[in-house]
Order: C-alpha cells, then structure tokens, then sequence
C-alpha cells in the first residue's frame, strides 16, 4: 500500500484494460487493473487520481482546463472509461457536470462532457435544453448511463435522466421521470 500526507482517497472504483497505456509516466500493462479514486493533492485541491497498488505508480489525472477542486464523485466505469460528476468552474458555481476519463483517447487527461451551467454549453448542444442540469447519482445500466439530477427547467426538482452516449461518448440527455421534490432517485444501483 502506498502512503500519503493527507491523500485521503474516497470512492474506490476498478477497472481492467486488454490494451496497455501510459498516465503521467505510469504505465499500465495490458489488462492490467487500474483503481481509480478522488483524492486530496498536497495543494489542498481535491482531484480524480489512478494507482496500481503502491505509491510510485500513484497518479493524479489532469482534467481539462486546468481545473482544481474538482472533487470527482459517482466514479462508474462504462464502455471502458470513467465517467464521473465533478464542480464545474472549480466549484465556484456549486454545480456539477459529466466528465469522462477515456485512457485510450487521452490517458493524461480527463473531459468534460457537459457543464451544469447553460451558459457553457453551446446554444446547439442538446443539452442547452434543460438549462442546466447538475448530476447527483450515475450508474450504468442498459447500455447507457442513468443519473439523478436537478434542472433549471425542473425548477430544481430532481429526476432521473438517460445520457443517451453516442460512440464519441457526447451526451444528449434525456429526463426518463420527474419524481418530485420529497420522491427524488437518491440512490441508483443496477441489478443487471
């Protein structure tokens, strides 16, 4: 096991690659198993991180833009990548988008697949529909991933929506039910 000064992993998720890759000058054989996990950097910001069980291949992953206080959570593994919920603007706006991690496509660095804020999203996106929408909980489920959100055309009443992944992994959310305020989708779990 690997030591930290203050790391505090949370979140554990792990996966298995048929094809090697490198992260950050790691470099992860083929299928070889990769634990993923949020973590505290010694600068204080909470980030997405990846180890293969010690310290030296123990890496955090940058995530586009540069951004700090990401505070990945909802870690689930679909397709081969990490999709993942994370503060846009580096929490400054308290909403949470969609990031993928595709180590195939880009191994050092995460993605942003849509913003909680409408005024990020481009006006043709499909998502600018719903305004903005902050996912809560995700799991994958029949071929798709399913996640509890809240939404300025919802009027802040949670429901659960499909993503509706293309193979290039763009989203086109779909609201699959409005449950109402007090009957929100808290907890998805799969049973397939």
């Amino acid at each position: 096991m690997f030591t930290s000064s203050g790391l505090q992993p949370y979140g554990f998720v792990s996966n298995s690659w048929s094809t090697q890759f490198t992260v950050n000058g790691v470099t992860v054989p083929e299928n070889g198993t990769v634990a993923f996990f949020s973590g505290v950097h010694n600068d204080g910001n909470t980030g997405l991180w990846m180890t293969l069980g010690a310290s030296d291949n123990t890496k955090q992953i940058d995530v586009e833009n540069g951004q700090d206080n990401l505070y990945p959570y909802n870690l689930t593994i679909f397709n081969n990548k990490l999709y993942f919920t994370g503060y846009d603007n580096n929490g400054a706006d308290g909403g949470r988008g969609l990031f993928v991690y595709d180590p195939m496509a880009t191994p050092n660095k995460a993605t942003q697949v849509f913003s909680s804020s409408a005024a990020s999203v481009e006006p043709t996106n499909p998502i600018n529909a719903w305004g903005s929408l902050s996912p809560i909980t995700m799991a994958a489920f029949n071929n798709d991933l399913y996640f509890n959100a809240s939404s300025s055309q919802t009027n802040g009443v949670p429901g659960l929506f499909r993503a509706n992944l293309d193979s290039q992994g763009n989203a086109n959310p779909t609201q699959v039910v409005s449950l109402g305020a007090t009957n929100g989708p808290w907890s998805l779990t799969p049973t397939d």
